[in-house]
This record gives C-alpha cells, structure tokens and sequence, in this order.
C-alpha cells in the first residue's frame, strides 16, 4: 500500500476516490484539498469549525452561494465565501482574515453583531447579513470602501447606522423587514446608489436629500397611513415603489 493512500493524522487508508471523505479525520482532509490556496492556514480553521457532514464547504458556484455553505477560489484566493443556514451564533472572525474576499454570505443564521474586525475586509464588494438577529450595525463598517451592495433584510435594527451612509461607492442597500422608522439625511450622500428597498419598516419621513442621488432607480417602502398622508404626491401603490419624479413633484409643491 502506498504511502500516498495513509492518512497522516489517524493512519488509516484513504479513499482514492474520496480523500475529502474520512472516518474520523474528514475535516482536516476536506481542508486539505486546499493546500494550494494562499489563505490555507485561515481557511483550513474556517473548515474545521464551521464545516459537517450534512453541509461540506466546498467549491461552488457563484449562483450557489446563497442557498448552502460553499466557496469560490480565483487565482489560489478565496474571493467568495458562503456560511448560509450553518446555526451561527456569532460571526465567524476567522473569516475576517480572508483578506481577498469580494463576496461573503451569512444569511440565515442567528448572528447578534458584526466584529470591530469588520473593517479588515477592505476588498469586499457584496456582503449578505440578512434573515439574522442584528440590533446594530458596527461603525467599522464605513473603512469597506468597495462595497457596492449589502443585505440586512429581516434582522432587528431600529436605525440605519451613519456610518454605513459614509460607504459612498453602495449601490444596492436591502434592509426590509427591520424596525426603522426614520432615512437619515445622510443617506444623500450615497450618491450612485441605484437600489434601496426599506420595505416592512414603519418608515414615517423621507428626506428632501434622496432627491441628490441622480441615479437612484428603484425605492421601496411599505405603504402606511402617515406616509399617504404626509405625502399624498407618492401615490404610494401596494408594491412599496416610490418614483423619483414623484419625490420631485411632492418637494417642489411644498417650497411653493
């Protein structure tokens, strides 16, 4: 037998046709087969403490990231990353030290908070935080300068963190089914923002500084009654859509 088909962690024979796949070492196997990754030594303890035998982290592809664990390497980096449905109850800090990521995944989940260590993520471009347990949105947020598109829908946040409106190059922000009730100002200084839906929020004012975001397309709020009756010009439909001529139209009345 050759050497190659021993396992050097419990010394027992391995699958040649599954070497992922181990009685009683499968974890540090399963990493193994990430040995040529620049970041193995962090992804490797990613593996071993958030990887099972019902939900693998293996590579995947980029429209599998939101529906189960899996990752996505490119020039031996992980630059994807997805921990979706894995009952977390914290974040995961090992995975802040995956410095390449550009798209990271923790949906459906019980996460409480987001880490100081947030900020180490510099490159990432798309992060999914939605259907957790989030009251907060940690100030560290605002040093992502290339994050164009977060989800926080469904978690439990009562404000929408100023820092996260000083991340000027956001696109698409999601944070339906939450319990705002205001927009802040600042949320005009995102300025190629294209995308906000803030359904399922008792918003009860928009603010005049929307009407600086020249490429916002797509606004949504949740019908209510002191929304329709502070601004009739809305029309506000049950699909939540708000229209930015319509914003235009209810500003310039209220200036005659």
């Amino acid at each position: 037998m050759s050497a190659d088909n021993i396992c050097d962690v419990c010394l027992k024979i391995i699958d040649p046709a599954k070497p992922w796949v181990h009685e009683k070492c499968g974890k540090a196997l399963e990493a193994d087969q990430f040995k040529h990754v620049e970041d193995y030594a962090v992804l490797k303890k990613v593996i071993e403490k958030y990887s099972d035998p019902n939900q693998k982290i293996q590579e995947i592809k980029r429209d599998e990231l939101a529906s189960k664990p899996g990752l996505i390497i490119l020039n031996n980096r992980v630059v994807a990353l997805s921990l979706v449905k894995c009952n977390l109850t914290k974040f995961p800090l090992e995975v802040c030290n995956l410095i390449h990521l550009r798209e990271l995944h923790l949906s459906n989940n019980e996460i409480p908070d987001i880490p100081d260590e947030i900020k180490n993520l510099t490159l990432l471009k798309e992060l999914y935080l939605d259907s957790n347990k989030l009251t907060a949105i940690n100030p560290n947020i605002q040093f992502m300068n290339r994050l164009i598109k977060i989800n926080l829908n469904n978690n439990e946040l009562t404000e929408i963190a100023k820092e996260l409106l000083l991340v000027t190059g956001l696109e698409q922000l999601d944070i339906d089914q939450n319990k705002l009730t205001k927009i802040p100002d600042e949320i005009g200084n995102l300025w190629v923002l294209n995308h906000a839906s803030l359904k399922g929020n008792t918003i009860e004012e928009i603010p005049e500084t929307l009407l600086q975001i020249n490429h916002l397309g797509e606004l949504f709020l949740t019908p209510n009654e002191e929304l329709r009756n502070k601004y009739p010009e809305l029309e506000l439909k049950e699909d939540g859509r708000v229209y930015t001529y319509q914003l235009q139209n209810h500003f310039r009345q209220k200036k005659q």
